[in-house]
């Protein structure tokens, strides 16, 4: 198959898949077998175009690489990166550094693809069913997953950076899912779309907003807020997310 990383064969971007899915089973992550259909068949790569590698991570001022999958001669890392329990880096930008720790600029990290592991973890937890409508803050590989699952209908994903939107909406075409996208801070709710049963925030948040569990329904059972520390329930209980 063609695509803008060139052309893919399908089946090895399945097997890959399906040794993932092995894996994050094995270690607990994968849980629910219709969970682990949906990430089976869903391509991580499609929303990972290219990551970024620090050769001497524990040097702070060590430069980037960039792993890019249209280049030829990164193909084989860049899937390789892709198709492993890792968080991968997508942005970095520069920033100043301080004349006392020596001046010019460094590399920082700004926006990163979750730890597939963490990801198929949390939305195992969130506990959604068929018909749940569903409210993602931070968009991308994500939505696809919640699409796989719930279906496009049911999936509102919102991102305060309309670039990242943008590139979500073609990412997510190629594996024919339109759902519901807007560039919008996500801690004000979507209220146009609500009530949602189910919401989850795959960017770091230190509370769920009011604005977010406002536009929650209990229904038959208590709607779920999930960020990447803790669970809550619409009584406002919360655990520990691992």
């Amino acid at each position: 198959m063609k695509s803008a990383r060139g052309v893919i064969d399908e089946k090895d971007i399945q097997d890959r898949l399906a040794a993932l899915a092995d894996e994050l089973h094995t270690s607990g992550d994968l849980r629910s077998e219709v969970w682990r259909e949906v990430f089976a068949r869903t391509w991580r790569h499609t929303f990972v175009p290219r990551f970024y590698v620090q050769d001497d991570p524990q040097d702070w001022r060590a430069p980037w690489r960039v792993i890019d999958g249209a280049q030829p001669d990164d193909r084989a890392e860049w899937l390789d990166g892709v198709y492993r329990n890792e968080t991968l880096i997508t942005a970095l930008r520069n920033q100043p550094v301080p004349e006392e720790l020596g001046g010019g600029t460094v590399q920082v990290i700004t926006s990163s693809s979750t730890l597939p592991g963490l990801m198929v973890s949390m939305l195992d937890t969130l506990d959604v069913q068929d018909d749940h409508q569903v409210l993602e803050i931070g968009t991308g590989y994500n939505a696809a997953l919640l699409a796989g699952r719930v279906g496009e209908g049911n999936v509102t994903s919102v991102d305060i950076e309309p670039a990242l939107v943008d590139a979500a909406r073609r990412r997510l075409a190629v594996h024919g899912f339109h759902p519901y996208l807007r560039a919008h801070n996500g801690e004000r709710g979507v209220p146009e779309r609500a009530p949602f049963d189910r919401i989850i925030a795959t960017c770091g948040v230190p509370r769920v907003p009011y604005a977010c569990a406002a536009n929650q329904t209990p229904r038959d059972h208590p709607g779920q807020s999930l960020g990447p520390a803790h669970v809550r329930d619409a009584g406002g209980a919360a655990e520990d997310h691992r």
